[in-house]
């Protein structure tokens, strides 16, 4: 019972910290950096230098572990007849969410975040005909990042919302 309840605490909270951190980066952060022009990337970098995306990735993990381990636990060993019950395809379902919005952060989002901070910060000591080559690039990982983090906020809110329901189910 103390494993259940300590995976419990660790997954509610790790996965809260998660989906707040993206929706507040995704709609909030990212959009006034980009704003600001130069300086944009300059901020970008700096919540990097603190740590800000070890403190997600360590959340998005500990949300994937512990739901893991919490769905093996619940399922009783067998997952198979598990997923047979309505809580149990709630909680896959959600589950396999959250695995999609992890890789989809690791593998479009943060990397088009992080070029964008990059390209950011070299704009400022950039000459006029290598800004038009920046911007560009900068404009196209934009759109890529937004998109991303868009898909990967509606994939953690359904995982949310699977999950708040799959014990009524």
């Amino acid at each position: 019972m103390t494993e259940l309840l300590l995976l419990r605490l660790v997954h509610i909270l790790s996965g809260t910290f998660w989906l707040g951190a993206a929706v507040v980066n995704a709609f909030f952060l990212m959009p006034a950096a980009m704003s600001i022009g130069p300086a944009g990337g300059a901020l970008m970098l700096a919540l990097r230098d603190r740590g800000m995306m070890h403190w997600l990735l360590g959340s998005s993990v500990l949300t994937l572990l512990s739901g893991i381990r919490l769905f093996w636990i619940i399922a009783g060993g067998d997952p198979g007849a598990f997923m047979a019950s309505p809580m149990g395809q709630a909680f896959g379902l959600g589950g396999v969410a959250a695995i999609l919005a992890f890789v989809l952060a690791m593998a479009v989002s943060r990397p088009a975040a992080v070029k964008i901070a990059t390209l950011s910060n070299a704009m400022g000591s950039a000459s006029e005909a290598e800004r038009t080559v920046l911007q560009q690039e900068i404009a196209r990982c934009k759109k890529r990042s937004s998109v991303g983090s868009t898909l990967n906020i509606v994939l953690l809110v359904g995982s949310a919302m699977g999950m708040a329901v799959a014990r009524y189910l």
